[in-house]
């Protein structure tokens, strides 16, 4: 159900909270953090979350979609990395849409990338059923440290990660943003 009219944002105990008006008229009230995609693999997973909305549901940022500001949380082996990312829901929403047609067809490749170039996902599907998630993230562009990581999965998995990246869709639109009445 695509939220439509009136929209407040306000501060409720250090999180955020999203009055929306939906199609029926109703108030429903969305809390953040929201998880906006949680890929879990064997003993491992990737995940990032909304924590911070910026210009929503006026300004539309320069990558699509919203402005937006959480914590990606990487768990590969002894590896970790849990910090602050900026990205918009537009990429989000941009990933969802290949996401979908690699799962739908079982087979191809996905990308998530943000303008910044602190994170690259790339999801690669396999007739099998399993698949491939490997890339980078770097915390600080002027900072030559990275983390490189490899990660299998499956498809059930994909399916999770797919309603997470849907429910972001169903808040906050795709590329150009929520219709407004």
């Amino acid at each position: 159900m695509l939220m439509k009219m009136s929209i407040i944002l306000y501060h409720k105990n250090r999180n955020i909270g999203i009055d929306v008006r939906n199609e029926r008229g109703n108030i429903e009230m969305i809390e953040h953090p929201i998880i906006a995609l949680r890929l879990q693999g064997y003993d491992e997973h990737i995940c990032i979350d909304i924590s911070e909305v910026h210009g929503f549901p006026n300004e539309i940022s320069y990558g699509g979609g919203y402005f937006a500001q959480g914590n990606l949380d990487i768990r590969v082996g002894s590896y970790s990395v849990c910090a602050k990312h900026s990205f918009t829901t537009g990429e989000l929403y941009d990933f969802l849409c290949q996401l979908q047609k690699c799962y739908d067809a079982i087979s191809g490749e996905a990308v998530l990338e943000n303008a910044g170039y602190e994170l690259e996902l790339k999801l690669t599907f396999q007739k099998t059923g399993k698949v491939l998630a490997t890339g980078m993230f770097q915390e600080c562009p002027d900072v030559d440290t990275r983390l490189y990581f490899e990660m299998m999965t499956d498809q059930s998995a994909v399916a999770d990660a797919l309603c997470e990246l849907k429910n972001v869709y169903s808040i906050f639109g795709d590329k150009k943003g929520i219709i407004k009445t």
